[in-house]
């Protein structure tokens, strides 16, 4: 199978969808993507798909034990690349699920060395902002935040940093939105008030919201390479961050706000079951008082 064949049916894969719980979508990826890197001469950038790929549809599974011996066979590789781009680096300790996998697998330590590690040795700039930005929310998601709070205080200083330094930058929304997001988990695992933080992440809501009605934007790129996780959004994917803000109010108890927030945007904006099931348990809470 050439390359371009693997990437047209991994596609198909993708777009399949995905809501059995037997997981075939994702073994199927596993396999195909496992016999993509027994080829010869496979460019790095799709090595390292691949590598990111098959650790992202094991932790998928929860197969735990697979995901961590395929991370470090990742690393492996992506450290043989670190003199040319140690950027690269940053694939390993980007994504949610994999850290969540890691955790649950007992290798949560495995993921934090890496974490310090490599933020130690790289420097925040145009090169990585980007997936260096998914990083710290990787680091800062709230149900991996009680596993190492320590880790938590670095990520939320790193990512206040990396806001700062990119306040005029196309990205500035969804940057502070997301860094708000953070800023109100943060607080609440730490009993610390979120007064301020409410009052300004609603007015980024509502500069936020008006953009959710820009022309959609199709991003064509290949999903769980590098430059996927490094690119830029357009205001109408950084609008999409809205999903984040309402999911992280419901989640901290700000149930008023998120009502409100809701009631803006409308109920056909996000549809998605995690989605809903949130929003129900948001009414829920509603109509208890």
């Amino acid at each position: 199978m050439t390359f371009d064949e693997t990437i047209k049916k991994y596609n198909a894969l993708l777009n399949q969808n995905t809501a059995n719980e037997s997981h075939d979508t994702e073994q199927q990826i596993v396999d195909l993507l496992e016999d993509f890197l027994l080829e010869d001469n496979i460019p790095d950038e799709l090595k390292i798909w691949a590598y990111w790929n098959i650790s992202d549809n094991y932790a998928l599974q929860r197969k735990y034990e697979s995901t961590y011996y395929n991370h470090v066979k990742f690393e492996t590789f992506v450290r043989t690349l670190q003199s040319t781009n140690p950027n690269y680096m940053l694939m390993l300790i980007c994504d949610t699920t994999q850290r969540l996998s890691l955790i649950e697998g007992g290798n949560s330590e495995y993921w934090s060395n890496l974490y310090y590690e490599i933020l130690d040795n790289l420097k925040i700039d145009d090169s990585n902002y980007c997936i260096m930005f998914e990083v710290l929310r990787t680091a800062l998601y709230p149900l991996a935040m009680k596993n190492n709070i320590g880790l938590a205080d670095h990520a939320i200083e790193k990512m206040g940093s990396l806001v700062s330094k990119y306040s005029n930058d196309s990205q500035i929304l969804r940057l502070m939105n997301l860094h708000y997001c953070c800023l109100l988990s943060y607080n609440y695992k730490k009993g610390i008030s979120n007064d301020d933080i409410l009052t300004k992440s609603y007015l980024l809501f509502s500069q936020l919201k008006v953009h959710l009605k820009d022309d959609k934007i199709i991003d064509y790129l290949l999903f769980g390479t590098y430059d996927s996780w490094n690119s830029k959004r357009s205001s109408w994917q950084q609008a999409r961050s809205i999903y984040d803000y309402i999911i992280t109010l419901i989640i901290t108890e700000n149930y008023e706000l998120a009502y409100k927030c809701y009631l803006e945007i409308g109920e056909e904006e996000f549809t998605n079951r995690y989605f809903k099931n949130n929003i129900k348990l948001l009414m829920e809470k509603i109509n208890k008082k």
